[in-house]
């Protein structure tokens, strides 16, 4: 069955301290028979055993296992063969701790891909004696019963060698003689090769003695069956001439006599029995996930210590990975969402942007078309807010209006809103105003005017002027007082003086963009303000070369006739080609007195320049000295208005998901860079967050990449510790036929398991780290933005770093062990 030719093989062999443990021996082994190795410590008997067994290596000559060579096989086709042909009994049994005895002989079979048989494994456990054990733990066993498991653990896939190491040396003379009775059995079957110091055992069991010295065959004798021998002729001799006893022993080592008679000879090739047409097939092991789990957690609990401090410093690690991702995954669309219902804000209020590489410019105005887009596709219905020219309260704290708006009665339930006093405005000169103001006239009065006493007086009851034209010489009168929620959101922190003073610039932000400094006017009323429009983007006047003043407002000529100053008296309208400046501007220009002039209106987007020059003839002047706007025609404006309603608003969508929706595609750029913004306290943080966190992004991921490879190095660190632990249970599974992928697969299972607690708890960690940080932000510094969040994507990363982890920092340390030779790992732990 096996044989080997001229089998070299030395220690240290680049050293000066090199070893030859086997010079060219040539031995050939019978397919059964009891085959002992002798010879005194160093002889290389050990080591011949564990080249037999494919433990150890050999430097020269050849092995051949039914008829084929090994000299092209690798460590894989090694442990394929001990899987496949091999048994081993071994002096310090080595069996796995933490197995029950069941559990260490099933494991033989599963290597071989077969389900454990329990019903067989306690037949085998009968035959050995030792029945009714099957589930006992190993620690549990007496040497000899530990023994017997051993050999129970070769037995149960039915190898065809059985490969002893000092099977007795462990064990007292009855239990190793009641060993060696089991191993005399099953050699009827089965080739048994036994290494011993025993000769008597081995004159009595063997049928073959192999002497070894030096690293070379001295002796190589088996058993004469054909002798007959009742009594020792040197035995009678001793007795008949008084031999001492020392001189017998002497005679019968030269003559291979034993003790009970049996006489051994020189070997020859006919006392080898063999099958030279057995064919040679190996079996791949497979160890199975559950037993390379147990493995794998076991080795957990053996340095609890530095496992605890392992996962402890990783965890902290991957909490910081965790966060910084956060930061460098930073998403506009998400962090405005956050912060928008984190800030509980009722309504969403737009404004329109132009975005460029250089930053944004805001002032653009919103048409009709843009009202049936965000309806058609976010279904949320808008509503125009357009510039309130000429409107102001006259109250103590000066009460500024922000736009103006109409709304009916359908659009007051659709926002929630109802009248706190009075009612909508129904004509032209009538204006409502809000809860807020309703608060700032009683605690602070406003300035009334009586027309029919002629008299002024300071009134502190809204609904005393109800009905009455707030201002001298205006004929506009407030109808009533809209109730917008100021009362129920933020009437205690304008109220209480001790508010802090960024919850004062929240609601005095958040005061522009909802409805709280809004007019509410009827829907005639507010068409004639529509005519008040904003052009595309900021326009320039240049007079000979030098640029005298921004514009940022048009206005038609039809609107404001009677404002105008023509310089010809003549000339009645404004052609396609002429403008009327406003006074603001007009004062500025080198104009001694009133005459034709020619200007250039420079189109600009702040940025860079988009459009030609218009050259444009000045025609007259308006009597505004304050609003810096231009006067043109209908048909120019036709062509480079972009739009007429500076703000839009709507209720916040009760649908989450029309919300997230919204958000998610709202920052979309429209065309030309012009875009949409969400505009609000928390919003326009966020604005101002992303320039920065951009900025600083690429030196986060630095840092992230530095405490990933801080918890690799932390992994690995461990996990040779625990490799350097396990050598011994490495060793047993190598030697019962386990290849190094089922080695790698333990220690990987168990850095795996590292990983996966770290993932748990890292994962806690860093959402409780981002929650008590937007919190704490948020409550005690004015900073409205949610800027980290963490979510399924935050999850999946911190999985996959684990894993990667786990794999990275195991690989290295694993692959060099499992790539050892069995006999190497077996050696360093006895």
């Amino acid at each position: 069955m096996i044989s080997l030719i001229n089998v070299t093989k030395t220690y240290n062999r680049k050293k000066r301290n090199a070893v030859r443990a086997l010079n060219n021996v040539s031995v050939r082994f019978p397919d059964k028979g009891m085959v002992f190795l002798m010879g005194k410590s160093g002889s290389g008997k050990s080591t011949l055993l564990n080249i037999i067994g494919g433990l150890d290596s050999y430097d020269s000559g050849d092995i051949i296992v039914n008829n084929v060579s090994s000299k092209k096989f690798k460590q894989s086709h090694f442990d394929s063969y001990r899987n496949t042909y091999v048994g081993f009994v071994f002096q310090e049994y080595n069996l796995l701790s933490d197995f029950s005895v069941k559990d260490n002989i099933g494991l033989a079979l599963q290597l071989q891909g077969k389900k454990p048989d329990e019903g067989k494994i306690n037949q085998i456990l009968d035959q050995l004696d030792i029945g009714g054990y099957a589930n006992r733990k190993i620690s549990e066993l007496s040497g000899g019963e530990k023994q017997r498991v051993t050999i129970a653990r070769a037995l149960i896939k039915n190898p065809e060698i059985i490969l002893a190491d000092e099977p007795t040396g462990a064990l007292d003379s009855k239990t190793g003689k009641q060993i060696l009775d089991i191993l005399k059995q099953l050699s009827k079957d089965k080739l048994v090769v036994v290494v011993s110091h025993d000769e008597k055992f081995a004159r009595e069991y063997g049928d073959r003695i192999i002497e070894l010295k030096d690293g070379e065959v001295i002796s190589d004798t088996t058993l004469d069956t054909t002798a007959t021998n009742k009594k020792s002729e040197i035995d009678e001799l001793r007795e008949k001439y008084h031999i001492s006893l020392e001189d017998a022993e002497k005679l019968k080592s030269q003559l291979k006599v034993s003790d009970n008679g049996k006489n051994f000879k020189e070997t020859s090739a006919d006392d080898i029995e063999v099958d030279d047409n057995r064919k040679f097939k190996l079996i791949k092991s497979a160890l199975p996930f559950s037993s390379s789990l147990k493995i794998a957690i076991s080795s957990l609990g053996h340095k609890k210590f530095k496992l605890v401090i392992t996962i402890l410093l990783s965890m902290i690690a991957f909490t910081m990975f965790g966060f910084i991702d956060s930061a460098i995954n930073y998403n506009h669309s998400r962090v405005s969402y956050q912060s928008f219902v984190d800030s509980d804000i009722n309504f969403i209020s737009l404004g329109k942007i132009w975005r460029g590489n250089g930053g944004s410019l805001g002032g653009i105005s919103f048409n009709d078309d843009d009202i049936n887009y965000l309806k058609n596709e976010y279904s949320i219905e808008f509503v125009p807010v357009v510039e309130s020219y000429g409107f102001n309260l006259f109250t103590s704290e000066g009460a500024y209006i922000n736009g103006a708006v109409s709304l009916n009665k359908n659009d007051l339930n659709r926002f929630g809103f109802s009248m706190l006093a009075g009612r909508l405005p129904e004509n032209s000169n009538e204006i409502a105003l809000s809860d807020y103001y309703y608060y700032l006239i009683e605690k602070y009065g406003i300035n009334y005017y009586d027309n029919e006493t002629g008299t002024g007086k300071t009134v502190f009851d809204p609904k005393e002027i109800i009905g009455a034209c707030i201002d001298q010489g205006s004929n506009i009168c407030i109808s009533g007082f809209v109730n917008t929620g100021f009362y129920e959101r933020d009437y205690d922190v304008v109220k209480n003086e001790s508010s802090r003073s960024f919850e004062l610039n929240e609601f005095s932000t958040n005061s522009i963009y909802n409805f709280y400094e809004k007019v509410f006017v009827c829907e005639e009323t507010f068409n004639k303000m529509t005519n008040n429009y904003a052009l595309k983007d900021y326009y320039e006047i240049l007079y000979q070369g030098s640029v005298y003043d921004t514009v940022n407002k048009v206005k038609i000529a039809d609107e404001v006739k009677d404002e105008i100053t023509w310089f010809d008296e003549s000339h009645q309208y404004i052609g396609q080609n002429e403008v009327v400046l406003d006074a603001s501007i007009y004062q500025y220009l080198p104009m001694s007195e009133y005459g034709d002039k020619t200007i250039t209106i420079h189109e600009t987007n702040h940025f860079e320049v988009t459009g030609d020059d218009i050259v444009l003839k000045v025609v007259g002047v308006t009597n505004d000295a304050s609003s810096s706007c231009l006067v043109f025609n209908r048909d120019f404006l036709n062509d480079k208005i972009y739009g007429k309603y500076f703000m839009l608003i709507a209720p916040v969508p009760a649908d989450q998901d029309t919300l997230k929706y919204f958000f998610n595609h709202i920052y979309d750029t429209l065309d030309n860079g012009i875009g949409m913004s969400v505009c609000n306290a928390a919003n326009n943080q966020a604005e101002a967050f992303k320039t920065s966190i951009e900025y600083i992004r690429k030196y986060l991921l630095y840092v992230g990449f530095v405490l990933a490879g801080f918890a690799m190095i932390l992994f690995g660190n461990y996990l040779s510790t625990s490799i350097s632990y396990k050598k011994k249970e490495i060793g047993i599974l190598r030697a019962i036929g386990s290849r190094g992928k089922d080695v790698f697969k333990i220690f990987f299972l168990e850095s795996l398991l590292i990983a996966l607690i770290n993932f748990v708890l890292s994962s806690l960690s860093t959402f409780g780290v981002i929650t008590f940080m937007n919190v704490t932000t948020r409550n005690n510094s004015g900073i409205l933005v949610t800027f980290l969040s963490f979510g399924i994507k935050q999850v999946v990363l911190l999985l996959l770093l684990c894993v990667v982890t786990a794999f990275v920092s195991s690989y290295i340390p694993i692959k060099v062990f499992s790539n050892k030779k069995p006999v190497e790992s077996i050696r360093e732990n006895n």
